[in-house]
């Protein structure tokens, strides 16, 4: 609770059922570390490496991501309560089983994801017009 990481290197590092709140991630490095089962309350992620790292079936809830990497990580039943993304990779991330609905990630980098074969996690989430045409390809929908 109320704490600041800033430049700090958690590279596989095992925050497994960790409880972050009122927390900051600044210029961190943090790829492949394991959140899996942690809750992340008013935690502001900015500028931060979390390629390749495990969050699923963490809460997020009045969180803040900008401008960090994602790509590659695991998302999967992952319950959202008001987050924030801007300009965060999320390149082959895993999102299966997780709602996004009303969740904004237009100015994110969305290239293929994973969702379930329903496309059920998709509905409501908002996208740019091009993010909708890359979603397409999910549905197997050609665009001409």
């Amino acid at each position: 609770i109320n704490v600041t990481f800033d430049g700090c290197d958690l590279t596989n590092c095992n925050f497994r059922s960790a409880y972050f709140k009122n927390c900051a991630f600044t210029n961190c490095k943090a790829e492949g570390s394991k959140f899996g089962s942690a809750l992340l309350k008013q935690v502001n992620m900015e500028n931060c490496g979390f390629a390749y790292c495990n969050f699923v079936s963490t809460l997020w809830e009045n969180t803040v991501v900008k401008d960090c990497d994602m790509k590659e990580s695991f998302f999967s039943e992952v319950k959202f309560k008001k987050p924030v993304f801007h300009n965060v990779n999320f390149t082959s991330t895993d999102f299966f089983k997780t709602k996004l609905k009303n969740i904004d990630l237009s100015d994110c980098i969305i290239s293929s994801i994973m969702v379930s074969d329903t496309f059920a996690e998709l509905a409501g989430v908002k996208v740019s017009l091009f993010q909708a045409a890359e979603l397409a390809k999910l549905l197997q929908v050609q665009i001409v």
